[in-house]
């Protein structure tokens, strides 16, 4: 493997919002609003540690992302879309389309050393095994060792993702097999990536002055540009495509400077720690990069023929505070149970298609895969990958009507109890035996464990006593207080009104 240091830029990494738009005026909107008959482009965006207490639509006072908000007004809303609450599940539950339980990853894989396995990293896969083209450009997090084989390994045509090893925002690392040429430089970067170039893998070293979320966005734009224009000059020859953009926006740096985690360094004192308000302040810088691939695919010949996926992968992190209804929100990452560490951003438009609309089914990110699948008219997995055990959520969408009011979906956390919770629209229970009413989104009241036996919450229990267990821990039964390790049938106590072991 070959490392290469980039050049300095000649110019500043910062492109102003004028030269951006400009420069995605030229995706030909004489072509706007052609609907290409052939199956959907899809893009998924996926925002790094932004609960859902940080947008309009959801109840927040919070008025941080202006271009999201203004998407919502013609996508499909999902009040209950469910991530896990610590990044590398989240993505391992997109990428694969399984729960954490399935693949193992409980944490965050490059602490552990752990990473899916090739036959659970598998969205991209089924995309390019349909027909399209695949890219990833951002941060991956689950993949560990997969990060330097993706086309091998996940099925992506084209990736450029951030090395772990280095900062996130300045000074940054990335993996990629973009083929630069002998000069590496942010205008080589956006040719490749154009072009559609790629060679061997190669650790790019970015300098400091380059912002890597401004990186990101850029061979996002080349990319959507490169297939704007071969999709309007060549309609029939011209192959679909799945891009994956996964922001590093807006999780913390560490030990990093506060305001090296922004564009512009003077936004805040150079003495400035890390806070809700420099948080905020990243929420925002992601959203006006959102704002500017939105355009660009709104302004093209894409525009009618595209999927767009917005969600955020866990929830607001515990040292920044969130807004519901002007109540401010501990953030509650890293907890399975509370809504703010589990419940996030999820939207879709499809334009052709779908209609704003609000949707409270239960869904999370194992559902993507086939929701997808069903949406783009792909019906099979590759033979090497294994299968989603999510469901699509594409007729909800489709429709703009609730479809499974009944359905539970289930959360992880590593060190934080309980470790394993279901949770229905009304209900919540957790691994160690807790039992809650879901009042709101952020108001749980505690329940009787009766509660399990009196509104029919007995096959939610023994569902999640099954992952509890597949995930390496224990299940209590609600009324009791001894953890089992392995699994029995429950059934309700007809004397006592509470589930119980009969096995």
């Amino acid at each position: 493997m070959e490392k290469r240091t980039a050049a300095p830029f000649v110019a500043s990494p910062l492109i102003t919002t004028l030269a951006l738009l400009l420069a995605i005026s030229s995706f030909s909107p004489s072509c706007q609003a052609r609907h290409l008959k052939k199956a959907p482009n899809v893009l998924i965006i996926n925002i790094d540690d932004v609960g859902s207490d940080h947008f309009s639509f959801y109840g927040s006072n919070l008025t941080l992302t202006p271009n999201i908000d203004a998407f919502e007004k013609s996508s499909v809303r999902f009040m209950n879309f469910f991530a896990q609450p610590l990044c590398g599940p989240s993505r391992a539950a997109l990428f694969s389309g399984r729960w954490p339980s399935d693949t193992g990853i409980i944490g965050n894989a490059h602490r552990t050393q752990t990473a899916l396995d090739v036959s659970e990293c598998t969205i991209a896969s089924v995309f390019r095994e349909g027909g399209y083209k695949t890219a990833i450009f951002g941060k991956v997090h689950s993949l560990a060792y997969l990060n330097y084989d993706l086309d091998k390994t996940c099925g992506y045509d084209m990736w450029s993702v951030w090395h772990r090893s280095s900062s996130r925002y300045r000074g940054s690392s990335l993996m990629s097999n973009l083929h630069v040429g002998d000069v590496v430089s942010r205008t080589s970067l956006r040719q490749a990536a154009f072009r559609h170039s790629t060679g061997p893998l190669q650790e790019i070293q970015l300098p400091h002055e380059a912002y890597m979320p401004h990186v990101n966005r850029d061979l996002v734009l080349a990319y959507l540009r490169r297939h704007a224009e071969a999709q309007e000059h060549h309609p029939n020859k011209s192959p679909p495509f799945f891009l994956y953009w996964p922001l590093v926006l807006a999780h913390g740096d560490g030990s990093k400077p506060a305001r090296d985690t922004l564009p512009f360094p003077d936004m805040f004192p150079s003495n400035t720690n890390e806070s809700t308000e420099v948080y905020r302040a990243r929420i925002n810088v992601a959203d006006e990069l959102i704002g500017h691939v939105l355009h660009s695919v709104e302004t093209s010949n894409l525009a009618n023929n595209t999927i767009v996926l917005l969600l955020s992968d866990n929830g607001t992190p515990r040292n920044y505070f969130g807004d519901y209804h002007g109540i401010p929100q501990r953030g509650k990452k890293k907890h399975a149970l509370p809504d703010g560490g589990v419940r996030v951003l999820g939207l879709l438009r499809y334009p052709s298609v779908t209609k704003h609309a609000v949707i409270d089914d239960m869904v999370s990110m194992t559902d993507v895969i086939p929701t997808l699948m069903e949406a783009t008219g792909i019906s099979n997995f590759p033979a090497d990958k294994d299968p989603s055990t999510g469901k699509s959520f594409w007729k909800a969408a489709l429709t703009g009507k609730n479809q499974n009011p009944e359905r539970w979906v289930f959360t992880f956390s590593e060190n934080r109890l309980p470790s394993a919770v279901v949770h229905s629209r009304e209900w919540k229970m957790g691994s160690d035996g807790s039992v809650f009413k879901r009042e709101d989104f952020f108001n749980l009241t505690i329940r009787s464990p009766r509660s399990v036996c009196l509104h029919g919450l007995l096959p939610m229990a023994q569902d999640l006593f099954v992952k509890a267990i597949d995930a390496g821990t224990t299940f209590t039964i609600p009324g009791t207080t001894a953890p089992l390790s392995s699994i029995c049938t429950l059934q309700c106590d007809p004397v006592t009104g509470v589930p119980q072991c009969v096995d």
